[in-house]
Parts: C-alpha cells; sequence; structure tokens
C-alpha cells in the first residue's frame, strides 16, 4: 500500500540458508559405501592383497667405506709401526736409492756404450772400403730352382755354389759363395774380396752401423738395470737375514715371559 508502513517480509521470499554436504555422523564404522572402496571398477577387479603376502622389499645396499689404512706397495717399510725395525727403514733406503742409480746411470750408459760402438764400426768401415775391392766372379755351376717359385722364401734363399774371379792382385781364384736360385752356369755375381784374394762381404753400410749401435746402447741400459739388482737383491739378503737374526733375538728375551710354569 502506498504510504503506508512496510511490511516484514515472508519466510517464502528468504533466500534458503547453505547446508552442510556431509554433515558428521556419530557411526563409528564406515557406511556401506564408504567399505565398498572408491567408484572405480578396477578396484572390484583387481583386490588388494593382504599385507601379510607382500614381497618384502629389500633393503639399500651400502657398501662398506674402505679402510683408513690401506696397506701400500711403495715405501711400506718406512711406514711408522711398532714392528718396525732399523734394518727395514735401511732396506727402504737402498731400494730408492738403487732405483734412482738405475734411472740416472741406464740412459749415461746407453750414450756412452752407443757412442763408442759407433765410433768402432765408424773406422772399421772405413778400413773395409780401403781394403775391400769389388770383384766380378763367374758361375762354375747352375743354381738349384726353389720348389716354390716366386714366394718370398725363394727370395730369402741362397745356395752354396763354386765361382771363379780374379782377385785385386791379378790371380785368377776358384771360391765357394752364395747364390739365389735359378741361376745358370756362366751368370755372373758382383763379390768383395779382401788383399788376399778371399771373397768377404761389403763394407758395412750406415744402415747397418746405425743398427748396431742402437743394439749396444740397449744391451749397456740393460746391463746397468741387471746390476742394480743384484746390488739390490745382495743387499736385501744380507739385511733380511740380519733382520730374522734380531727377531730370533728378541723372542728368546720374550719367550721365558710367555712360558706357562708347572
Amino acid at each position: 500500500m502506498a504510504g503506508g508502513t512496510p511490511q516484514a517480509p515472508s519466510p517464502a521470499d528468504e533466500p534458503p540458508e547453505p547446508r552442510n554436504l556431509r554433515e558428521p555422523t556419530e557411526s563409528h564404522g564406515p557406511g556401506p559405501e564408504e567399505s565398498a572402496g572408491p567408484k572405480d571398477p578396477a578396484y572390484h577387479l583387481e583386490p588388494k592383497a593382504p599385507a601379510h603376502q607382500l614381497e618384502p622389499t629389500a633393503p639399500p645396499y651400502h657398501p662398506e667405506p674402505p679402510p683408513d689404512d690401506l696397506p701400500r706397495l711403495m715405501l711400506w717399510r718406512l711406514r711408522a709401526s711398532p714392528l718396525r725395525r732399523r734394518s727395514d727403514v735401511l732396506q727402504a733406503w737402498v731400494g730408492i736409492g738403487v732405483l734412482l742409480a738405475v734411472l740416472a746411470a741406464a740412459p749415461a750408459a746407453m750414450f756412452l756404450v752407443g757412442d763408442t760402438a759407433y765410433r768402432h764400426y765408424t773406422r772399421a768401415a772405413e778400413r773395409q772400403r780401403q781394403v775391400r775391392e769389388p770383384v766380378v766372379a763367374v758361375l762354375l755351376q747352375d743354381v738349384p730352382r726353389h720348389p716354390e717359385p716366386g714366394s718370398t722364401e725363394e727370395k730369402e734363399t741362397l745356395y752354396p755354389v763354386r765361382v771363379r774371379f780374379t782377385d785385386p792382385a791379378g790371380h785368377l781364384r776358384t771360391a765357394k759363395t752364395e747364390a739365389r736360385p735359378g741361376l745358370t752356369a756362366g751368370s755372373t755375381l758382383r763379390l768383395w774380396s779382401d788383399p788376399r784374394g778371399r771373397l768377404t762381404g761389403p763394407p758395412l753400410t750406415t744402415d747397418q752401423i746405425r743398427s748396431r749401435c742402437m743394439g749396444w746402447a740397449l744391451t749397456g741400459a740393460l746391463a746397468v738395470t741387471l746390476l742394480g739388482g743384484l746390488a739390490y737383491g745382495a743387499t736385501d739378503l744380507v739385511l733380511r737375514r740380519r733382520n730374522l737374526a734380531g727377531w730370533d733375538a728378541a723372542w728368546a728375551r720374550t719367550a721365558p715371559g710367555w712360558t706357562a710354569s708347572t
């Protein structure tokens, strides 16, 4: 009504109060829907196994930490130990000294021996070039043929044959030498002869001199290493015997205290 007093709203016009969708219940157990499990078809198709039937899980593997004091192969005789004796320390220092001496002397021995060998073979090659002269020899017989023609073995095989040649003095000589297979009588060979008319090999070449010098140099280094090993072995034998004698004496003093009285 216009101009009248306002009327109070009716209960039908008021908005509904929000309801709690999950009101607490006083039930102490799960309801029928809750006990059935989640609404998932797989839940009903694959039932869970009981807890006592589950396979136990292996505990993670944790490797044991390495010991603090690992055995040392190098310089173990110098390590502090109540059982260390003076002979152990002396033996360790002898080994270090021999090792350093070999490392220092081996290169020096290689150089000295190699240089000496080079000088020797260089002079020998010079003398050979002065006294040896090339000669032309004629085969007096056929050289046997190799059973495997054209093979590598044929190229490296030589057969003994007789040849005739004129020495540097002008004398006709007959001698025996080696020739490759397949040559016929009357073939010529280029050989070397000394002043006495004896067949010899050619003078040493540069490659031959170098090869022989390297061989002697390695021999010198191996000799120094062998001498160092022998020296250390002899010292080790003496010190080991002395060490064992010291242990025997110490045990002789200690043994009476460990002997039970009867």
